[in-house]
This record gives structure tokens, sequence and C-alpha cells, in this order.
């Protein structure tokens, strides 16, 4: 998860957001500073902070290092989660978690789910420094001694960097600074474009899928039955600071109407044919629609990017897991890609196949902005993004 952020794309604006999401879980190895950076993190935005083993001395009546030696780890880590949990319905908070935390049960995965994960990758002779000092206070430090604090640390280190790197946000700094910065810079990346699932035009299946920051999660604007999906995709533009679409249907015509002398299919691009995708000129209308669609957003400065979900589900094996079939509800395996995007997902509004195929097309454009998706198709003719 870490690499999100890593290319951003010119027409992507970097404009740190001003909106925060409601719940920041703060992560990493103990001496990371998540505790002193929290605090600091929630006077700047107003925010509650609250620390996680704190919390968990307080319900206990216990510190943590005697929870420990009486009760032992596994003890521990149950009430941890379960203090983990007691989160959920907070808002405006900083959550400081412990450093083996997002390391039990599916803590990391959780924290995706409930809020926004920050790893605070502090390299090992910082680490060292902050710790030695206070070997007799931590549980998992004791009797080390300041000689072996350096392997421990990389070893243990080693050992949890995996579940630490699946938080939304990296940041090798505790500077509460340059962690707002990092956090707000995500926030304007991935609220900064919106998926759409493009239907006819009165027919009410027009969904546009967003990263909500107010909300903290991925939500929908759909269209009613007779509401004019087109004026409600510009006016939806108009009020949201979105700088890109992905938009489900064709934005091109095969080449050979630009230049009939050179030949060609009539029906299909070359993007068509690779993506199994159907003929721009078999949807006819809803074709000219969106290309007169694409071409007021650019104007507007919004790039407009064609996608297909039906292929990124097949690529994701969604095909064989019941998607667009009566057996499973769309809400079922929004969770599957909400695990992948390692963010929240309003799953409740994930009612119909065409709020799921909205939440597809937003993640080719999440796919794109990490610069891992694949593109089909013919520059010159129009290219299909997944």
């Amino acid at each position: 998860m870490c690499t999100l952020s890593k290319r951003i794309y010119l027409f992507l604006q970097k404009k740190p957001s001003m909106d925060f999401p409601p719940r920041i879980y703060l992560t990493g190895f103990m001496g990371s500073g998540k505790s002193y950076t929290g605090r600091l993190l929630s006077e700047k935005l107003g925010y509650t902070f609250i620390d996680l083993d704190e919390q968990i001395e307080e319900t206990a009546g216990l510190p943590v290092k005697e929870i420990f030696s009486q009760f032992g780890e596994q003890y521990f880590r149950e009430t941890e989660r379960e203090a983990l949990h007691r989160t959920a319905g907070l808002r405006r908070c900083i959550i400081a978690c412990g450093g083996g935390a997002p390391c039990f049960f599916d803590n990391a995965d959780w924290m995706n789910a409930h809020g926004v994960a920050v790893f605070l990758d502090i390299p090992v002779p910082e680490l060292v420094r902050r710790l030695e000092s206070g070997l007799e206070e931590r549980p998992l430090l004791r009797g080390i001694g300041q000689g072996g604090l350096e392997a421990f640390i990389q070893g243990r280190l080693a050992e949890r960097r995996a579940f630490y790197t699946r938080a939304a946000v990296c940041c090798q700094s505790s500077d509460p600074e340059l962690v707002m910065r990092a956090i707000g810079t995500w926030c304007a990346e991935v609220a900064g474009f919106a998926g759409i699932d493009y239907g006819s035009k009165l027919a009410g299946t027009t969904v546009i899928a967003f990263y909500s920051v107010q909300a903290g999660h991925i939500t929908f604007y759909k269209t009613a039955r007779g509401q004019d999906a087109d004026a409600f995709i510009l006016a939806h533009f108009e009020q949201n600071p979105w700088n890109a679409a992905f938009l489900d249907a064709p934005l091109s015509l095969p080449g050979v109407y630009r230049d009939p002398s050179k030949g060609g299919d009539f029906f299909h691009r070359e993007a068509d044919r690779a993506t199994n995708a159907m003929s721009p000129m078999f949807l006819g209308g809803l074709t000219a629609r969106a290309m007169r669609l694409a071409a007021t957003l650019e104007l507007k400065g919004i790039a407009t990017r064609e996608v297909y979900p039906g292929k990124l589900a097949k690529k994701m094996g969604l095909d064989t897991l019941g998607y667009k079939t009566r057996e499973i509800a769309p809400s079922a395996l929004a969770a599957t890609l909400q695990r992948v995007l390692s963010f929240p997902v309003h799953l409740d509004s994930v009612d119909t196949w065409h709020a799921f195929d909205a939440l597809l097309a937003y993640m080719s454009g999440w796919r794109y902005m990490r610069g891992e998706h694949e593109t089909f198709g013919d520059p010159q003719e129009g290219q299909i993004i997944i």
C-alpha cells in the first residue's frame, strides 16, 4: 500500500486537502513516535488524541507491562483488538497504536477498513537511539541489553514490515508537519478523481464512485430514473475537486472513420478486440453521448480516460466469485475490493452491479495513479485503461 502516490500524472494537481479522514491510525515500531506525533498532530487538526495502550491500561487497571507478565501476550493482543474495535464509531480522532497492533489478527486490514492507517517508518539507528534509555520499561525489550538492541530491532522490524506497509500512508518521519502533509497529499490523490459506470440517459443506472475525505470512505452518487445522466455527471464535477474521470464507456470510434482510405474494422477498435469489449458502434447513442461528455470535461480541464470494469473483474478473478450473478450480492464482492484498496468502501451503497462497476472504474483510476494499470489499444484510435 505504501507505494500509493509514487506515480502521479500531470493532470492531477497535488493540492493537499484541507479535510482529513475522521479516523487516523498511527502505526510503527516502538519508539517511532506514534504517541508524541499523535498528540501534536491532534492539536494541529483539532482532533481528539487516543493512545491505545493507555486505553487498555485504563480498562484493565494495570500497566501494559503487568498485563504481559501476569496474563501473557495472547491475552494482551485480544484485549488490544477489542480496544481497537471500540474506535470504529469515533470521529475526528487520531489513534496511536501499539507497535505490534497491526501484526495480529486482521488488525492491519481493519484499520484500513475503518480509517486511514499511517506507518511511521523510522530508520533503525534512530529507533536504537530513542529506545536505548528505557529498555526495562518495555516488555519486549527486557533483558536484551544495549548491545543486542540494534539486532533485535532489525529482526523484529523485518518480521513486521509486511504488516506495517499495508498502511495507506507511509511517512519516513515523525515530524508532525511532514506527517500531516503526507496524509493531506494522500487525501488529495485518492479524492482527486472519480470512477463512473455510464448508463442510458434516463434509465437511472449511472453511478459515480469517489473517495470522500469528509466521510472517510469511498461513497457513491447515483442517478434516479428519469434523471439526465449527463447533466448529473457534469453537475457533480462542478461541485467536487475531481481532476480526472475514469468512464466505463467508449470514448472513440474505430480508426477507419478518421481515414476510410486505410480500411479496417468498421465495428471494433483494437482496444475492443483486446479486451472483448462491446463495439462502440453497437452502443450507438451511448457512445456519442460519452464522447460529447468527455469533450466537455476536457474543456473544463478534467482528464477523461476510458475503462472497462468487466475486464478488470476478470483479471482479478471476480468472475469466478459470482460477478454479476444472482447468487452473490454486489456488496460481498466489494468487500474483496476493499481489501485490495486498503481504505474504506461504503459497502452498504454497493447495492447494484452498476454501483459495483463504478467502484471497479474507480479502482482502474487508482491503479492508473499508482502506475499499476494495463493499457489496451492504439493511442491514435483510442485506448482502454484497466
